[in-house]
């Protein structure tokens, strides 16, 4: 009769921890799942399925007092490729190629165009880019709450006087001036 037997060789100390198995995780594994026992200094190595990236720290190690360090990784999803440009913009992610979903590019426009849509877009898990893009269209912001359109401006103007009312839904404003104008442009809101 034969018996098996199987032992295991501990570090020298005068205690150790046990640690349960490590956490799965969708869409990739770690470097211990053939092994039966983890005890505390033992650590394992998380990858991620072809075209996922993973997310956090790629080493969970079994602490002394039997639990795995935090925080956990996962595989984030697909990578997205650098977003589009826009005419008359850019984008704050211009210099890096790839992006892990969750991240996100801020939009701007060129001096003298103002930005129409959502100026944030962000990556998702399926590599692909949260729509619909912004787009810049002639007309810079002068300050808060009003854009100028047009290539003219205000040359040289004194208010004299200002009278704003309302009369059958309609709002009429009455400016006079110290001094005739040369040019004048139309502000509207933003």
């Amino acid at each position: 009769m034969f018996l098996c037997t199987m032992s295991l060789i501990f570090p020298y100390s005068s205690s150790f921890s046990l640690c349960s198995h490590p956490p799965a995780i969708a869409n990739g594994k770690h470097s211990g799942r053939a092994t039966a026992v983890f005890i505390s200094g033992m650590s394992v190595s998380y990858t991620c399925d072809p075209g996922y990236v993973l997310v956090g720290e790629a080493q969970l190690n079994c602490t002394s007092s039997g639990a795995w360090s935090v925080p956990i990784s996962f595989p984030a999803g697909r990578l997205c490729p650098s977003p589009s440009e826009i005419e008359h913009g850019q984008h704050d992610g211009k210099d890096v190629k790839m992006f892990v979903p969750g991240k996100s590019v801020n939009y701007s426009c060129d001096p003298g165009y103002s930005l129409i849509g959502k100026t944030t877009l962000y990556c998702t898990v399926n590599g692909t880019w949260s729509l619909p893009y912004p787009r810049c269209e002639e007309g810079g912001c002068l300050g808060p709450g009003s854009c100028w359109r047009g290539p003219e401006l205000v040359l040289s103007a004194s208010l004299a006087s200002l009278q704003v009312w309302q009369s059958f839904g309609v709002l009429h404003v009455l400016l006079r001036w110290a001094k005739p104008l040369k040019r004048l442009s139309l502000l509207l809101p933003c």
